[in-house]
């Protein structure tokens, strides 16, 4: 699915990828440049000595004009295995609900979005969530959505 939350951090600096070497300047690890062609007109390569600095991040994060190489990274795998809702209740024993007077009382403890599960290529965002609506546009990813709220809460009920 297409990200816009993972463009957004990549553009601002604020994602994961963009952190690499605390932002100062680098060589790629295990990079490679064309020095030449031999006879047959094959590349011939020798160890990268050139570092990126911030001048050339742009030529780094954005290889090529081709838009679907430059933003591939803003395709993330949309599988995921969620613990959405979850509720532990107790009822509590008659003779307790009769010394206030009740019939019954019960206690529930209940959690919404408790746990999600993604690839490691997506520690973006929730893959259910989307501001593209609820019907097939909404498979194609999110636009900038805001992160998926966990609800926490405790219920006493009582019955009289």
């Amino acid at each position: 699915m297409y990200s816009g939350t993972s463009d957004l951090l990549l553009f601002t600096g604020g994602s994961y990828a963009s952190t690499y070497n605390d932002r100062r300047p680098f060589i790629i690890p295990n990079s490679v440049i064309q020095v030449s062609t031999d006879q047959n007109g094959h590349p011939v390569y020798a160890e990268n000595t050139k570092s990126i600095d911030e001048a050339h991040y742009d030529a780094y994060w954005y290889p090529t004009s081709n838009l679907g190489q430059a933003y591939s990274d803003r395709i993330i795998d949309r599988s995921f295995l969620k613990l959405r809702d979850i509720s532990l209740s107790y009822n509590f024993p008659k003779n307790w609900s009769s010394k206030i007077g009740a019939d019954n009382l019960h206690l529930s403890v209940y959690g919404r979005n408790f746990l999600l599960w993604t690839p490691k290529s997506n520690f973006y965002v929730d893959p259910e969530s989307s501001n593209l609506g609820n019907d097939l546009t909404s498979q194609f990813g999110e636009f900038i959505t805001a992160p998926t709220s966990k609800q926490y809460g405790v219920q006493l009920r009582a019955t009289f």
